[in-house]
């Protein structure tokens, strides 16, 4: 039996935007999101292939029987920074299906294939079609299947395997930052 791909976020709703002003609240933040982490992955049971991404209060944990990617984010961010990363053939796709929605992808893949942030730039995506996008890591190309995701207000999310063929989202939305802290 093949067991689906699951999706786990956790949404914490009792803070705005306007909460992550000073250095010191985005330094608990950051705390925050890694606590939540921790947590998420110490309840799941099946840790062979699993991503985590987190975006202000959000924090999404994929786990799945295999290699999996996953990568969250606020829609509408302002992106001026980040379209340095972007390649020419993203940027054209960035017109057809939006920055967060590419930006999310390109994450999505370098966590599948544990390049990380800071080597970004040697994921290159080609082509998108219904089901897979077609890439090149360290110019080797690759074809994975994926999914866009609008979920909870503002927040897009990607998930890349080889297969996505069934999955299950899962969306707890705490109002009490202190209970979930306790539960910890």
């Amino acid at each position: 039996m093949m067991r689906e791909l699951t999706i786990d976020i956790i949404y914490i709703n009792t803070l705005n935007n306007n909460s992550f002003a000073s250095l010191d609240s985005r330094k608990r933040i950051k705390k925050l999101q890694h606590q939540l982490g921790q947590y998420m992955l110490s309840q799941i049971s099946y840790k062979k292939g699993y991503s985590i991404s987190h975006s202000h209060m959000c924090v999404a944990l994929a786990s799945y029987v295999n290699r999996v990617g996953i990568d969250i984010e606020l829609i509408n961010k302002t992106k001026k920074a980040r379209i340095q990363f972007l390649s020419k053939s993203e940027k054209q796709l960035v017109n057809r299906y939006g920055f967060t929605r590419i930006w999310t992808l390109k994450e999505a893949i370098a966590k599948y294939h544990t390049v990380g942030l800071p080597r970004l730039n040697t994921v290159e995506i080609k082509e998108i079609n219904a089901s897979n996008v077609i890439y090149f890591v360290n110019k080797a190309p690759r074809k994975l299947q994926y999914k866009f995701l609008d979920i909870i207000p503002s927040y897009r999310l990607s998930v890349v395997a080889k297969k996505v063929s069934s999955f299950c989202i899962r969306i707890t939305q705490e109002e009490d930052l202190k209970g979930l802290i306790r539960r910890m």
